[in-house]
């Protein structure tokens, strides 16, 4: 097939897409596909396999500002679809319009086939306070929270006083835990709110589950392997995702037959709960309680080399050229248009 990846974006997550699409670009490139790049932020040059679209390291912060998708790059992109004769888009976009459902909005209009989940399940998927209320409506464990619109965040600090500590204060609809920060004191809620609040977003608050960080890969609705992450100090923040030696994985995650099914079973559960398909990865905290604690699912994660689902695809036997292009075929499959 003719693939066209799609990375960049304008997100604060806009080095790790650039990472991830160059990393599925070389799979797929491996696999026989003929593959194109371009950063839909800035769509007027298509890249072929012999250029980046750019190549500077992920790096300890994120960069990037959720600019819009107007007229005229929707446009360009559209144009360059039909100009190259493209069979089928991968979008490697984290965060912002790239992954809350607009750009698939806009490829499900135009009937352009592309990879991963709809625009409506990305976009439940997305928000945080949404997928939570669907998830838990149907009796899968969550933290306890509240939700506050960017318009009354002058109350935060009162609700956060009121709510307790230790919690986590997050944005609603971000990615790669941009933003995010656990407080375990009234003392740290200053420095919280105001990172919070850089993100220009909604803001969810729930209460710290003490425990153990679990994931789960899914391909094709299918749970792959539950994979285990270990910050070395604090929590799996920014920096502990995308730098080198301040993260342990265990895949498999030592947690027995019995809590390795229900990760997965609740997992795959979550996941058709808000219509996601194709692939994608589903967070959880294990409880000091012993119980499992859904945190959110995401639709387009991370395919870098220290990324989760490329970890849990390899746990059962499928290296990464097979997992994207597995997750290609599978979606041209879908049989959308």
């Amino acid at each position: 097939m003719r693939i066209l990846v799609m990375m960049g974006g304008s997100s604060p997550e806009r080095m790790i897409s650039f990472a991830s699409g160059e990393a599925v670009a070389q799979g797929l490139d491996k696999m026989g596909h003929q593959v194109l790049k371009t950063d839909p932020s800035d769509p007027e040059k298509v890249y072929t396999m012999l250029e980046k679209p750019f190549d500077e390291p992920v790096g300890e912060t994120p960069k990037g500002e959720n600019a819009p998708l107007t007229p005229l790059k929707i446009t360009t992109i559209l144009n360059n679809i039909s100009k190259y004769a493209v069979d089928l888009v991968f979008p490697m976009l984290h965060g912002g319009w790239g992954e809350d459902g607009r750009l698939q909005a806009l490829l499900e209009i135009a009937q352009i086939p592309f990879v991963g989940s709809g625009s409506v399940s990305s976009a439940l998927a997305m928000n945080k306070h949404l997928a939570k209320r669907i998830v838990s409506s149907e009796g899968i464990l969550s933290p306890e929270y509240f939700y506050l619109p960017r318009e009354s965040l002058s109350q935060l600090g009162r609700l956060c006083e009121e709510f307790g500590y230790p919690l986590v204060i997050k944005p609603n609809s971000s990615g790669s835990a941009v933003g995010v920060s656990v407080v375990k004191s009234a003392k740290n809620l200053p420095r919280a709110i105001e990172t919070a609040e850089a993100q220009n977003d909604d803001i969810l608050v729930e209460r710290y589950i003490a425990g153990r960080e679990l994931t789960v890969g899914i391909l094709d609705g299918q749970g792959l392997a539950v994979v285990e992450v270990i910050p070395k100090d604090g929590f799996y923040d920014y920096k502990h995702k995308y730098t080198d030696g301040q993260t342990e994985y265990v895949y498999p995650a030592e947690t027995g037959a019995g809590l390795t099914r229900e990760c997965i079973e609740t997992a795959v559960v979550a996941f058709r709960l808000l219509g996601c398909e194709v692939f994608g990865r589903v967070d959880f905290r294990l409880g000091e309680d012993s119980r499992l604690y859904f945190l959110e699912v995401n639709t387009l994660p991370g395919m870098t080399s220290h990324s989760l689902v490329p970890k849990a695809a390899e746990v059962v036997g499928i290296d990464f050229p097979e997992l994207v292009n597995r997750i290609a075929i599978i979606s041209i499959n879908l049989g959308r248009y």
